[in-house]
């Protein structure tokens, strides 16, 4: 486990505990994840283990076939120009900046999330039309399809440093499987490197 996580899931408790009096329960709690679950909602807050960026992301409790969306997504729904603003990756160097960033996070959900809509099933239409959104504005010749492709080819040709070298950037915008391959990839270079 990474120093840099060392206290985060008690961060994250403390920085989001909105989220229980609002009715979330803790799903789970990992040294690099907590999860809060609602009847319609799964909000995963995390410290990728080798990238050490700490995110968030939201998904439907029938998430299954659907996948999960970052924090930009999830506000652009409520305040467009506020999830403009939101960096692509939030990286953290030191314990004090793992809590800064967790609390950022915490603060950005509170000042820009509805929380009585985090009960309705209908928003997560809304959340994944707006993340569709963000992304084109942020990268308007790429389409997610194409991201995702190209994501695939350089997975199965196992050529790692071009996938952390074109996806390291956004790695708001994969899923979690890809996150997660993501994370492997980069243990692979620093290994083959090591």
């Amino acid at each position: 486990m990474s120093d840099l996580a060392v206290g985060f899931g008690d961060e994250v408790l403390k920085a989001f505990s909105f989220l229980l009096d609002a009715g979330f329960a803790v799903s789970e709690r990992l040294p690099t994840r907590v999860r809060f679950q609602s009847n319609a909602f799964v909000i995963g807050v995390y410290l990728g283990p080798r990238s050490h960026e700490v995110g968030l992301e939201i998904e439907p409790v029938s998430a299954s076939k659907t996948g999960a969306a970052g924090i930009a997504s999830l506000i652009a729904v409520f305040d467009r120009s506020a999830a403009e603003a939101i960096p692509v990756s939030l990286p953290v160097t030191s314990n004090a900046e793992m809590r800064a960033k967790v609390n950022e996070l915490a603060d950005l959900f509170r000042r820009h999330v509805v929380l009585e809509r985090l009960s309705s099933p209908e928003l997560w239409s809304e959340v994944t039309a707006r993340g569709r959104e963000l992304f084109d504005k942020r990268y308007p010749s790429i389409t997610p399809e194409q991201l995702a492709l190209r994501f695939q080819a350089l997975w199965a040709a196992r050529d790692y440093k071009a996938l952390v070298r074109l996806f390291d950037a956004l790695s708001n915008y994969l899923s979690s499987d890809e996150r997660e391959k993501l994370e492997i990839a980069k243990a692979e270079l620093k290994r083959s490197k090591g």
